[in-house]
Order: structure tokens, then sequence, then C-alpha cells
């Protein structure tokens, strides 16, 4: 199911500023997300149950977040799970963290 961005041909419900692919589903054996943007890097996150992706095992809870950089065009699945792929292209902008009384910010300058 896409949720964000474009995919195999189907148009997610939810616009975004940057040309973000966000998916949603579930593999019970085997599947290969093909035709994935190879300039964009991203993560799976698994909601339930286990799977196997591009080599490493992801399980639900501590080790259910994988992530994938740029320059593949497929990812292979395999094991029963649900899952998220989040994919965009890299932001090659600074950003600086301040943390102070009152929490904290991410910020594109020291000025703020």
């Amino acid at each position: 199911r896409v949720l964000v961005g474009n995919y195999g041909g189907v148009t997610g419900p939810v616009t975004a500023a940057l040309p973000l692919v966000i998916l949603h589903g579930r593999v019970d054996g085997a599947a290969t997300l093909a035709s994935l943007p190879p300039g964009h890097n991203g993560f799976i996150w698994v909601l339930d149950g286990a799977l196997t992706a591009g080599g490493a095992t992801l399980t639900y809870g501590e080790r259910g977040l994988g992530l994938l950089p740029p320059g593949g065009d497929r990812l292979r699945l395999e094991g029963a799970a649900e899952f998220f792929v989040g994919l965009g292209p890299p932001r090659r902008v600074p950003h600086y963290k301040y943390v102070g009384y009152g929490g904290g910010f991410v910020s594109r300058s020291v000025a703020g």
C-alpha cells in the first residue's frame, strides 16, 4: 500500500514537499520490492513479525529497523512480517542540534 509518493503506478493519498516514498506492506514468504528510486536512502521498519531484508534479519522490537543506503533499485524480503519502507533523496545540507532548557531543536544554521 502506497502511503506517500508514487510506487508501481500507484499514488498515495498524502503529498509531501519532497519526493518521498512511504510504503506499508505485509510479506508471508518471499517478495521483492522492485523499481525503487536508486538515488534515495531510507529505512525498513518491522511492525510485526520477522523478516530478512538485504541480508539482515529484522524482528519486531529492538532489532526492527534497517537502514537502506542509496544505490539499490530493489529489495528482497523473506519471512512473515508487516512493515513500513520509507525512501527519500539524501539531504546534503548541514544541520545543527541544540539541546537546552525546555528541550531541543534542529536547525539549518547556528543562528536558529
